[in-house]
């Protein structure tokens, strides 16, 4: 990518930036979740609601890993923006090589130790009996895949903090696309089953890395590093972990909430509350993504005017990706409210499962567009370079908010209680975030009027 290119996210309209960074982040997080709920779908009518389960009781597992992948991504594209706002290619190329060779590391290290102890992590998660079977069969298979899915992230973050979306985008799109594909076939054609559903997970993420790492080796002069920058660097590591840890907390204290999660619904209401859970979660997926296509246009854009001093645009940013980020939840938000009944029948043919489902949608989806600030909010202050600050709203509302009220809400209003949890942690969220976040947004500003009177 030339100079130039890299220099726009300091000089273009933030609008015209956002649009052409979030837009195809936007798009491939759509085929993205479509592909989960499509996957979903299948199982759930090919297989039958025991293979929902266990994928549901797999799933806390997944995220642990894709944790890993996560921070070292995150961690690694936003110092990379930063040292290129600053103009330290040095650095920046550090950053690139480190988070290779800490991605082999630190990722391998994970998928060997899950593999290794897998039954008895599933059955701490809720598996027993044939949802057991189901789960350790799935993530037999598509945990080792997530080593390849670990560069593939990798690669689709620094893309994105190059200014090249599309790449990104693309490689989404065509990992999902093929992932749909290769579910029917293999589950619905061929009878494969949840390893079906694996098996194509896998060689979906293979052939994304393969197009991403293309365009690495033949067109990127800045992401193919000497081979002294993958030599770990103290003060470099220590920066993408820093940056990147938060993203990690997040993912993990998702999977500590899983645990809670999974054992309260299988209490209260057994295989069919865990049905209901594994539909929720690819409906929350699907709703959620395009944010997160949002915040990932946001990022470089932000981080780069950050490392630059250009505190003025830097809020500016922030501001219209929450805007964005607002509108797409209160689609949601209308969606699941109107059409909850409708959305469940897609995965199932079963009259109380799809009842139960749409009651409990109904309940988790109430306040759905005020978490926009929580979201945001979260990844501003890992672009700039608020560690702490990115660390404690990472977890606050899993780990002080959710996990309490779950544990709480159920002793007193049973299985329904479980399902309050969701709105009630999001408000209180919503407003620990806020407050923080407009302090920062004023200090910004601050910074700017000084800068602006020492010219």
């Amino acid at each position: 990518m030339s100079e130039i290119r890299t220099d726009r996210l300091g000089t273009e309209r933030v609008s015209k930036l956002l649009r052409e960074l979030s837009v195809p982040a936007i798009l491939g997080m759509i085929i993205n979740a479509t592909y989960n709920v499509v996957d979903g779908i299948f199982i759930g009518r090919g297989v039958g609601k025991e293979a929902l389960a266990g994928i549901t009781v797999a799933f806390p597992v997944n995220m642990v890993s894709f944790a890993v992948i996560v921070m070292l991504a995150t961690g690694g594209s936003a110092m990379f923006s930063i040292y290129l706002g600053q103009r330290d290619q040095e650095n920046a190329s550090y950053c690139v090589g480190n988070s290779y060779t800490l991605t082999g590391l630190m990722l391998g290290s994970f998928i060997l130790v899950a593999l290794l102890f897998k039954s008895y992590i599933l059955q701490a998660f809720g598996g027993s009996g044939i949802v057991l079977d189901y789960a350790d069969q799935y993530l037999g298979i598509v945990l080792p895949f997530h080593l390849v899915l670990g560069y593939q992230v990798l690669w689709e973050n620094l893309t994105r903090a190059e200014g090249n979306a599309r790449i990104a985008m693309r490689s989404m799109m065509l990992t999902s696309i093929l992932n749909i594909i290769l579910d029917y076939l293999f589950i619905m054609r061929f009878g494969w089953g949840v390893r079906g559903a694996a098996v194509a997970t896998g060689i979906a993420q293979m052939v994304g890395t393969l197009y991403l790492g293309r365009y690495v080796f033949l067109n990127s002069r800045r992401l193919v590093v000497a081979r002294k920058y993958l030599k770990l660097k103290k003060n470099i590591v220590r920066a993408i972990l820093g940056v990147g840890v938060s993203a990690f907390a997040r993912q993990t204290t998702f999977s500590l909430q899983a645990l809670i999660l999974n054992n309260l619904v299988v209490a209260y209401g057994g295989d069919l509350g865990l049905a209901i859970l594994g539909v929720l979660a690819r409906i929350f997926t699907f709703l959620v993504l395009p944010v997160f296509g949002v915040v990932q246009g946001m990022r470089p854009v932000l981080s780069y005017n950050f490392g630059a001093k250009k505190m003025k645009r830097a809020r500016e940013t922030v501001k219209l990706s929450m805007l964005w980020a607002t509108g797409f939840l209160i689609l949601g938000f209308l969606g699941t409210q109107l059409l909850a009944t409708q959305i469940f029948s897609i995965f199932t043919e079963d009259a109380e499962l799809v009842r139960e489902g749409a009651r409990i949608l109904r309940i988790c989806t109430m306040v759905f567009p005020i978490i926009s600030v929580q979201m945001v909010g979260s990844a501003s202050f890992q672009s700039l370079d608020r560690p702490v600050l990115a660390l404690i709203f990472s977890v606050i509302r899993q780990i002080l908010l959710f996990i309490p009220l779950l544990l709480i809400l159920p002793s007193f209003m049973g299985f329904d209680g479980i399902w309050w949890t969701y709105p009630i942690s999001d408000v209180l969220a919503m407003v620990a975030t806020g407050v923080v976040l407009l302090h920062e947004m004023k200090k910004m500003r601050d910074d700017e009027e000084r800068t602006a009177l020492s010219q």
